[in-house]
């Protein structure tokens, strides 16, 4: 029996961006410490079409909103890729999906995680050829 499956061509592949420096920082004991970023977004398989020489004309080009997604955890620790299927989620829904390490509270005290969701921001600001506004969400 023969069957054939079609995958089709629909939904956009989805790009995962792992581990960006988006600033240094000390911790408690003055050691550096790099915090960390991941980003996700639909790229429609762009790579591709552009080594074939080809390009997507009805492609909407315009920049996506962004958000900043926070792992949860007290401010103890965070990992910054653990809700990457709900990443996705967002990123098939057409949003910059950013999701960012933070000092945990045995690496700086408090207002330092805050410093840190500022500075994750202000990283995505230059960045905002692909975005068009910023939302946070904290898991």
């Amino acid at each position: 029996m023969k069957k054939t499956i079609d995958p089709g061509n629909t939904r956009k592949s989805i790009n995962f961006l792992d581990n960006i420096v988006y600033s240094r920082q000390k911790d408690l004991e003055g050691n550096e410490l790099e915090l960390k970023m991941s980003i996700m977004l639909q790229n429609g398989n762009s790579e591709m079409r552009l080594a074939a020489g080809r390009d997507d004309e009805g492609e909407d080009k315009s920049p996506k909103p962004a958000i900043l997604w926070i792992p949860g955890g007290g401010y103890r620790g965070c990992d910054k890729n653990l809700m990457v299927a709900e990443m996705a989620f967002l990123a098939d829904a057409d949003y910059v999906v950013a999701s960012m390490y933070y000092r945990s509270s045995a690496q700086g005290h408090f207002p330092d995680q805050i410093v840190d969701v500022k500075t994750a921001c202000a990283f995505c600001g230059p960045m905002g050829q692909s975005m068009r506004s910023i939302q946070i969400i904290s898991g």
